[in-house]
């Protein structure tokens, strides 16, 4: 049940970075089709477009994030720790180490 939710919240802000890219690129599609095609749309089930708009725009995003997540975020994330050095290892504090060697 939580590995969804890990999959989303590692991807948390390539999401939040494409989100915006991705309904604009989807309203001019939609603009691109035409009114009367969506009119269309909308006489054979009432609120048809909206719905697939949603569906379309949701798994977009997600499919996009997940790709600047693995091509962008991760590579620049290596980029930056390699440039700057990583964080030194910090030993657990006292109160832990008694704990554990009990």
């Amino acid at each position: 049940m939580a590995k969804p939710l890990i999959w989303l919240g590692r991807r948390s802000y390539s999401i939040y970075m494409v989100h915006a890219l991705v309904v604009l690129l989807a309203e001019y599609f939609v603009r691109g089709v035409g009114a009367g095609r969506i009119a269309a749309l909308d006489s054979i089930w009432a609120g048809l477009p909206a719905t697939l708009n949603l569906v379309v725009s949701l798994a977009a995003v997600l499919a996009v994030s997940h790709l600047t997540y693995l091509y962008v975020e991760i590579p620049g994330g290596r980029l930056l720790r390699n440039a700057f050095g990583s964080p030194p290892d910090f030993a657990p504090s006292p109160a832990r180490s008694a704990r554990l060697s009990n």
